[in-house]
């Protein structure tokens, strides 16, 4: 069910925001990540929420969506309006 819009909808996905970093900081105990960041400046965080380092030296970076406005999901033709591939890429 998608979320309604105005204050209850931003609570909602903060909480779904704070929810994923919580359990990527709690892969840094399992030793699966190496680090989080969070909120990366830089290069980092364009269409960034979330940078994580595995011990394998890749970069993850993430972006924390519960939904997509007032739809349920994402398809690739939302994603490629905001210019999600194309985010952080250098020229």
């Amino acid at each position: 069910m998608p979320f309604e819009k105005g204050g209850r909808a931003d609570k909602q996905g903060n909480r779904y925001e704070i929810n994923c970093i919580i359990y990527e900081l709690l892969k840094i105990l399992n030793e699966t990540n190496y680090s989080v960041i969070v909120e990366a400046l830089g290069i980092d965080e364009v269409g960034t929420d979330i940078l994580v380092t595995t011990f394998d030296g890749e970069k993850e970076h993430q972006q924390c969506k519960a939904r997509n406005a007032s739809k349920e999901y994402w398809d690739i033709s939302d994603l490629k309006g905001k210019g999600i591939f194309f985010r952080g890429r250098l020229s």
